[in-house]
């Protein structure tokens, strides 16, 4: 019973959250309107009685009214707090019924999953295009905000429904591991990996970059749960996101060069630095860097730092080669650890 108030009480605070986003939405609309009577009265009142004040007044208002139409719909921030409130409310709903029974918590999170996506459409369909503010003398700084509330929502869905299928497999009785991984292979990774992509070449979500390289790890370790526990899984693991990670960010990387569109630099700028981090953190572990031997920093400097550093300059991802650097700094720091601290600093500051 407690546990059902609990849940009541979450549900208030979505249906809150939810009035907030459609009063954003609304504001949104009308803000122009809104604001319109009081930039009129004050450019009225604030010219007249002065000399040729006919004209400037004139002048002066159409510039207020060009603010108006090039105005930063800072009415959107209710969309944002409206997005915080419902995915904080149903996130705890999901917790709180999953602990309740996995059965449940998959509920809840499916009817979370649904709502994400009605949002996402919502904000597609109903918000203005691009095309739409560039008519109407609007900047793109508002159509960009919408964008990246409706790619937010898209990319949750997308996260919430790995969840889901996870809960779906959990529900089921029995606790043989491989069963699982092939239930979780079928209800979370395929799923993840076929929506993310459709996500992606259809709407250019930019989180779909993440999400879609999420349902492939997500498949690996699946395979490794079928493989077995022990030194072929973990072998498994690490060949499985080496290669992975490799050919992501080399496919991703000529998509770069070659797209022209701005719109599906998104989704491949997530994807390429998620692809990076994950082979970033992988080398490590391929690598044994904790054995360290000389032999090891020598690989993971030809194989790993430098590429790095080159692809991030290629692609002119920042991310990338930021990654590349630390590992620079990680060389310094190797080189001067056994010396005097005075030594340290000097090979710190080279």
């Amino acid at each position: 019973c407690r546990d059902w108030e609990i849940i009541m009480q979450f549900v208030f605070l979505a249906i809150s959250g939810l009035g907030v986003m459609f009063l954003g939405s609304w504001l949104t609309k009308n803000q122009d309107m809104l604001r319109a009577p009081v930039l009129s009265r004050v450019s009225g009142g604030s010219i007249s009685g002065s000399d040729g004040g006919g004209y400037m007044s004139s002048n002066l208002e159409e510039g207020l009214q060009d603010d108006a139409k090039k105005s930063s719909k800072s009415s959107t921030v209710f969309g944002w707090i409206g997005a915080i409130i419902v995915n904080t409310a149903f996130i705890s709903i999901v917790i709180v019924s999953a602990e309740r029974s996995f059965l449940g918590g998959f509920i809840a999170c499916s009817i979370y999953t649904i709502l994400l996506l009605v949002l996402a459409q919502r904000l597609d369909r109903h918000l203005p295009t691009d095309e739409e503010w560039n008519d109407n003398g609007d900047s793109n700084q508002s159509s960009g905000q919408y964008k990246s509330l409706a790619g937010f929502f898209y990319g949750l869905s997308v996260l919430a429904l790995a969840v889901a299928g996870f809960l779906l497999v959990m529900s089921f009785p029995g606790e043989d591991i491989q069963i699982q991984a092939i239930g979780i292979i079928f209800a979370a990774a395929i799923p993840v990996i076929l929506v993310s992509v459709y996500l992606w070449t259809k709407k250019s979500v930019a989180p779909c970059g993440f999400t879609t390289y999420l349902g492939v790890g997500i498949l690996g370790l699946s395979i490794a749960g079928i493989v077995g526990d022990g030194v072929n899984g973990e072998i498994f693991l690490k060949c499985w996101f080496l290669i992975t990670s490799v050919i992501w960010i080399l496919g991703l990387s000529y998509l770069s060069i070659v797209s022209r569109s701005e719109e599906s630099q998104a989704p491949i700028s997530w994807g390429l630095n998620t692809g990076a981090l994950v082979f970033y953190s992988v080398m490590f572990i391929v690598v044994e860097l904790w054995e360290d031997g000389f032999g090891h920093w020598i690989v993971i400097n030809v194989f790993s730092f430098l590429p790095l550093i080159f692809v991030g300059l290629l692609t002119d991802r920042n991310f990338i080669v930021f990654l590349g650097a630390s590992g620079l700094l990680i060389d310094a720091w190797r080189v001067c650890r056994d010396w005097e601290i005075i030594i340290q600093f000097v090979f710190l500051a080279i």
